[in-house]
């Protein structure tokens, strides 16, 4: 008989730009009814840390699931069509307040994430959206470079008629690089590399991991995922439109663009299938009349266990997430994370001969930049400037000043704005950083910014 302990199956962690530490504190990990069933089943025990969550499973002597024996692998064979789900609660009310959300205030939509997301290094968020010529874009928008990988933030309203735009300071400011990229070495053949050094390859400059430690004798080795791991262009990736889902407690009404009397209604569910993984699996297939047109089609989920699914009603289809308690667990967000990828996959929970392969997960949420606004007392307070090279600039608004562009909610201060006075012999500096618990809203550029104050006493 073999003895059996417990190991790390894999780890889930929270980051936020907001935190000097980039640890996010703010949420708890809640594993879902059927979560903490299959958890039992499977011998696995969850660990909460200040910034996410860890899952030990118990193994055999060879760091496999405990059930699997020397003949049989038994882990997929049972548990492949099932899924670790947890609703992510948020307990920080201020959260919102400092953190670029691509959710709104009382929609019927929660972020989604998985291990299905395909993105980077571990990412549970989808990767951000490429940047298109001819979009309409608006402050807090985050794009992609589609040659580089550079995310942007988008700063002030407008439509870009050519991708240089990007590089317009008054339009856009790119986002930081992980980690990873700031330790990357440059990839030289011969060179050895330990385990879990990152590197550059060569032509791309995307980022690679090693695995093993590893002494390469051509860049085409970097594609071999025994050895090497892909971790994407390098810089962070951030919770967008992409990652937001409609969701539902039963019922669900289907907004069309044009009213009709008939619809064809057809729900797919996913398929678990390792290769071409979908949701292509038709559960439901019927057509409906009414009496007169319609263009919110109802829906009848009630039957549906929790899941996502693809519903399509005539020619529209969408995903929308399936959940009675939804509601009341007061989730900011579903995560789950699938069984059923095979190791060529860099999200597989397990390799193709089911040892632990140790996945740690990630999201990193991004800051809100907003107008910064100081409330002077009098008229003496003449003028506030950035000392930094090509710093932020702010005009006088009768007793406003307001920065002509959105600067970054942050833990990190900016220390070098200064307050002049209209006699020459007094100055504050450095001006206090505006505090987060309360927004207000300030219009400029053709668009209602949000904006954070600071009343001066002088």
């Amino acid at each position: 008989m073999m003895n059996s302990n417990y190991d790390t199956f894999f780890s889930i962690d929270l980051f936020h730009e907001y935190y000097l530490t980039a640890a996010c504190p703010d949420f708890e990990f809640v594993p879902t009814p059927d979560c903490i069933e299959l958890a039992k089943r499977l011998n696995i025990q969850w660990r909460k840390k200040p910034n996410g969550l860890v899952a030990f499973i118990k193994v055999n002597e060879v760091q496999e699931p405990f059930m699997n024996g020397p003949h049989e692998k038994l882990y997929r064979k049972l548990f492949q069509q099932s899924r670790f789900r947890f609703y992510l609660r948020l307990n920080n009310p201020e959260f919102l307040n400092y953190t670029n959300t691509a959710l709104s205030s009382g929609s019927n939509s929660k972020y989604y994430f998985s291990n299905l997301a395909g993105n980077g290094p571990l990412y549970l968020s989808a990767p951000v959206p490429a940047y298109a010529n001819g979009t309409l874009y608006f402050p807090g928008d985050l794009v992609a470079d589609p040659v580089t990988g550079t995310v942007y933030e988008c700063l002030k309203k407008h439509t870009p008629k050519k991708k240089a735009q990007l590089h317009d300071a008054l339009s856009w400011v790119s986002k930081g690089e992980s980690r990873p990229a700031s330790m990357a070495l440059d990839f030289v053949t011969g060179e050895t590399y330990e385990a879990g050094t990152f590197v550059k390859h060569p032509d791309t400059k995307l980022l690679y991991q090693t695995l093993a430690t590893t002494t390469p004798a051509h860049s085409n080795e970097l594609d071999d995922p025994s050895i090497w791991s892909f971790s994407g262009s390098g810089h962070l990736q951030y919770p967008t439109a992409n990652d937001r889902i409609d969701y539902s407690n039963g019922s669900y009404s289907f907004a069309l663009p044009d009213a009709v009397q008939k619809a064809d209604i057809k729900i797919f569910a996913f398929n678990y299938d390792p290769e071409q993984p979908d949701y292509d699996v038709e559960i439901l297939n019927k057509r409906v009349s009414f009496d007169g047109p319609l263009n919110k089609i109802p829906v009848d989920l009630s039957s549906l266990p929790p899941a996502q699914y693809r519903i399509q009603v005539n020619k529209e289809a969408r995903n929308v997430y399936v959940d009675r308690s939804l509601t009341q667990s007061n989730a900011f967000a579903i995560v789950e994370l699938f069984n059923h990828l095979p190791e060529q996959d860099p999200y597989a929970l397990l390799s193709n001969e089911e040892k632990i392969l140790q996945r740690r997960y990630q999201v990193h949420f991004a800051n809100r930049r907003v107008l910064w606004k100081y409330i002077r007392k009098d008229g003496r307070a003449d003028r506030i400037t950035d000392i930094n090279e090509d710093g932020y600039e702010f005009g006088l608004l009768g007793d406003d000043f307001v920065s002509k562009r959105p600067m970054p909610l942050s833990q990190n201060i900016i220390k070098t704005l200064k307050l002049d006075f209209n006699t020459r012999d007094f100055k504050i500096f450095p001006l206090p950083n505006p505090p987060v618990n309360r927004l207000a809203k300030h219009h400029q550029d053709d668009y209602d910014y949000l904006c954070a104050e600071v009343r001066l006493n002088y």
